[in-house]
C-alpha cells in the first residue's frame, strides 16, 4: 500500500545521504502516534474532519508565504535529532488521521528544524511515510475498513507517480513559491 512512499524517497535522496539515526528515532515515536490517529479516524465526524484539514492548510498557506525561501538551500539546524523524534508524534499520528497533506507539514519541519533542502526533506519524510501509511493501512483493514475495489489499482497508481513524481535533479528557484 505505501510503495509510492519508497519509490519516492529513493527518486529524493538519490546520491544523496539518509539520516537513518534521526529516521530511526522519528519512526519509533511517530508508530504509535500513526496507530492512534488511524484508530481515531473512523470514530470522528467527518465533518469535524474536514474543518480541521481546512484549518491545516491554511496555516500551512501562511507559514509557507510567511517563509517562500524555506528548503531552498541547506541551512544549519534548528532543533535536535531527538526534539525532531519528539515532533514525530504529531505528524505521526495526522499520519494516521488523514496523512493528506502530511508531506507539507513533514517538509516544513525537516526544512527549519533540520536544515534540510526541499528534496531531502521530502525524501526522509517520504521514508516515514512508507512505515507510517503501512501501519495506518493495516490499522484500517484489520477491523474491516476497506473497500476492496480500489485496493488493486490504486496502488498501483500510486506506484507510478511515486516514481515519476519526485524530482530527480537538484532543486532550483524558491520551492513554495
Amino acid at each position: 500500500g505505501s510503495r509510492w512512499a519508497w519509490l519516492g524517497a529513493h527518486n529524493c535522496v538519490r546520491g544523496g545521504v539518509v539520516a537513518w539515526r534521526l529516521i530511526g528515532g522519528m519512526l519509533a515515536t511517530g508508530r504509535v502516534a500513526a496507530w492512534l490517529g488511524a484508530a481515531l479516524t473512523v470514530r470522528l465526524d467527518p465533518a469535524l474532519l474536514k474543518r480541521f484539514v481546512g484549518a491545516m492548510i491554511l496555516s500551512l498557506i501562511a507559514v509557507m508565504l510567511r517563509s517562500p525561501r524555506l528548503g531552498a538551500v541547506p541551512q544549519e539546524p534548528h532543533i535536535s535529532r531527538a526534539a525532531m523524534s519528539a515532533a514525530a508524534v504529531p505528524v505521526g499520528f495526522y499520519e494516521g488521521l488523514l496523512g493528506s497533506g502530511n508531506s507539507l507539514v513533514a517538509s516544513l519541519l525537516f526544512c527549519w528544524g533540520r536544515g534540510y533542502d526541499l528534496l531531502g526533506a521530502l525524501g526522509h519524510y517520504y521514508i516515514l511515510a512508507f512505515a507510517w501509511s503501512g501501519l495506518a493501512a493495516f490499522s484500517y483493514i484489520s477491523p474491516g475498513y476497506y473497500n476492496i475495489e480500489p485496493m488493486v489499482p490504486a496502488p498501483c497508481c500510486h506506484s507510478v507517480g511515486g516514481f515519476l513524481g519526485p524530482p530527480r535533479r537538484a532543486l532550483k528557484g524558491p520551492p513554495f513559491l
